[in-house]
This record gives C-alpha cells, structure tokens and sequence, in this order.
C-alpha cells in the first residue's frame, strides 16, 4: 500500500485541524485517504474527481465495510477534495500531482 505523499498529507493535516477533527479519529481519516488514493491508483481514477468516491464507497460495500466505516470515508475524502477549493486562488495542489506523486513512487 502506498502512502499519502508528503504535500498532500501536510495540507491534509492542516484540514483536519481546521475542522476540528477529534485526534483520536485523525489516523482513521489518515486511512480512509490512503485507501483511497490507492484504489485510485490502482483502478486509475482521478482522485481529484468526486466521480471516484461514489466508485470507491462501491468497492467498500463490496468489501462488507459498515454503513459507518462508509461515511466515515466520505467524510475523509470530503475534507481531501477541500484542500483544492481551499487553494483554488493558487495552484490546486490535488489536480494531477496526486496521481502523478503516487506513480513516481510506485
């Protein structure tokens, strides 16, 4: 399993504060990302593209996960594509670099 690349997982943690994520809860959303930017990887999807949480919340049903595991993703994932809106004046940091850090290091 790959890991979350570093820019990403900086503005992600930055997020996580900013919501106000309980720290106990931080290295389940870790996971949920991580999971799915290699679902993304694997499958090669867009992981800047909302189209693909629908898909991977499918493979989650698929995997048996609970109806809290699943929107406890969705949320993860929500708060991943935030950190494009949330720099939308500047270079969106998830447009293309996600997949392309992820294919670097694989």
């Amino acid at each position: 399993m790959k890991q979350i690349p570093n820019q990403i997982n900086v503005l992600y943690e930055t997020q996580l504060n900013q919501k106000a994520i309980p720290k106990k809860l931080c290295p389940y959303y870790k996971k949920w990302l991580r999971y799915y930017l290699d679902f993304c990887h694997k499958y090669n999807y867009e992981s800047s593209v909302k189209k693909s949480l629908g898909l991977y919340i499918n493979k989650l049903k698929e995997k048996n996960q609970t109806d809290q595991q699943q929107k406890q993703a969705i949320n993860a994932i929500s708060l991943f594509y935030e950190i494009g809106t949330d720099h939308a004046d500047k270079e969106n940091p998830l447009k293309n670099k996600t997949n392309l850090m992820l294919r670097k290091k694989g």
